[in-house]
């Protein structure tokens, strides 16, 4: 890939930015800007697009088509979105196979970002060790097909990631990642799940590994605020 190449996205992005966006059957359209540009083209994406895409070649054409569906949001992206708000978390923590479960509360926040196309979560509360402050970000991969959540925190300094599958609205989907393990000086597998109870709550739960042995380390409830 060429420098040219890397700027593609840059310049579609450009003649989107002319446009709105308006969602129908779960899924975004690109719509014409109300106020014509100063050359008087009416600013409809056709238009923008094929002013842009006149002036390349078929090759580079091709190269700037593939983007578009990869930028689009779609009906997972709006799902995702549907949980933007604040929201008070019951949380339950287990450290070891049959252990007594910890509980604890915290607030988290969720803002839909970049057009709708990333969830970021903000979450403060308190543990036994002290105050807790975490971030995680959550999207929907068009090239990939696939659902992935990045997550940070006070309790570590490294990245949870995780990746995987779930329904085309976003209410359930289930996770599989890695995350540091210090006691082991290398990292260790989970896996989660994301389930949409109704609009005003939903569920988290995820499954750690420890000795070969999988349990539950962590549920949370999520009441909207």
């Amino acid at each position: 890939m060429n420098a040219r190449t890397l700027l593609y996205p840059l310049a579609l992005g450009a003649a989107l930015s002319a446009c709105g966006t308006t969602h129908h059957d779960g899924h975004y359209y690109m719509e014409a800007a109300a106020t014509p540009s100063a050359s008087g083209n009416s600013g409809a994406p056709a238009d923008v697009m094929a002013e842009m895409m006149g002036e390349m070649s078929a090759e580079e054409q091709e190269m700037m088509g593939a983007w578009v569906p990869f930028m689009e949001p779609g009906s997972r992206h709006l799902g995702l979105s549907a949980t933007a708000g604040t929201w008070n978390l019951e949380l339950k923590q287990w450290m070891r196979p049959g252990a007594e479960a910890a509980t604890s509360t915290a607030v988290s926040t969720f803002e839909s970002f970049a057009g709708g196309r990333y969830l970021i979560e903000r979450v403060e509360g308190g543990t036994p060790m002290g105050p807790f402050a975490g971030m995680g970000i959550t999207g929907f991969n068009n090239r990939t097909g696939r659902y992935f959540n990045l997550w940070i925190d006070s309790m570590g300094t490294g990245v949870m990631s995780s990746e995987g599958e779930g329904d085309d609205k976003a209410r359930l989907i289930h996770f599989k990642g890695t995350l540091d393990d210090p006691a082991s000086g290398g990292t260790s597998v989970f896996r989660s799940e994301r389930r949409v109870l109704d609009e005003n709550s939903f569920l988290f739960v995820m499954w750690m590994e420890m000795d070969g042995q999988e349990f539950k380390g962590m549920e949370i409830l999520y009441t909207r605020a």
